[in-house]
Formats: C-alpha cells, sequence, structure tokens
C-alpha cells in the first residue's frame, strides 16, 4: 500500500515539473497562461519565464512633480518579498499590492514607488 502511495505522489511530483516550461537557462518557470486567474499572483508573478513590461502615472502632489515610469514585473535587478498573495515587496523597485491575474495570465494592480506615491497598473506586456 505504502508503494503505491509513494509511486503515486512520483506521478503527481513529475507531471507538475513536465507542466511547467522552462527558460534558456533550464531553471522551472511559468507561462502568462500558467498563473491566469491565479489564486496567490505574488508568488505564481516570481515563478514567470519573461518578466513583464508595465507602466504607471503618479501624478503630481505638492512635493513632487508627475512622472509616468515603465518597469518590469518582477523587477530585474531586485529581490521581492511575498507579503501575502497580493503583495510583493521589491525594495527600493517599488511594492506592487492588490496584485491580480486576469483570464489572458497578465498581472494589474497598484505600484507604491520609494517616495510613498501610488498608482494602478494593468497594461503590462511580456518582454522577452
Amino acid at each position: 500500500m505504502n508503494n503505491i502511495r509513494i509511486s503515486i505522489l512520483i506521478s503527481l511530483f513529475s507531471l507538475i515539473l513536465l507542466s511547467s516550461c522552462s527558460d534558456e537557462n533550464g531553471d522551472n518557470c511559468l507561462s502568462p497562461e500558467d498563473i491566469a486567474n491565479s489564486n496567490c499572483p505574488a508568488s505564481d508573478l516570481l515563478l514567470v519565464c519573461d518578466p513583464f513590461f508595465c507602466g504607471a502615472s503618479f501624478p503630481p502632489d505638492e512635493e513632487n512633480e508627475g512622472i509616468v515610469i515603465g518597469f518590469f514585473l518582477p523587477p530585474l535587478e531586485s529581490e521581492c518579498e511575498v507579503i501575502d498573495c497580493t503583495t510583493l515587496n521589491c525594495g527600493d523597485a517599488g511594492i506592487f499590492s492588490e496584485l491580480q491575474i486576469g483570464q489572458s495570465g497578465f498581472p494589474s494592480g497598484i505600484i507604491s514607488n520609494p517616495d510613498g506615491r501610488q498608482s494602478p497598473f494593468s497594461s503590462c506586456t511580456i518582454f522577452n
């Protein structure tokens, strides 16, 4: 009976590995289709094969001029920490909150830059 359970577990693990994609480095990663409608977008975004390129527009406030930025998600030069299933803290690259992954596998949410200002983002494309 134990041998059957072990065989089933090994088969399930192999199936999970085979269902993921592989990048140029040979690392296992996920495609947008794999993360579509994700229940935990923060952790799934860290596993994508190619980063997304997104944009945000921060309106001016009393202390800062308005700016428009482009950014990679996940950021290329920063390590990110999963705070919860909808929040990534990526240090100087910003905090990404209220994360969602749509039906087509593209992310949306709110980016908070290091000075504390926030902006929604939703028009992301795959960068490869």
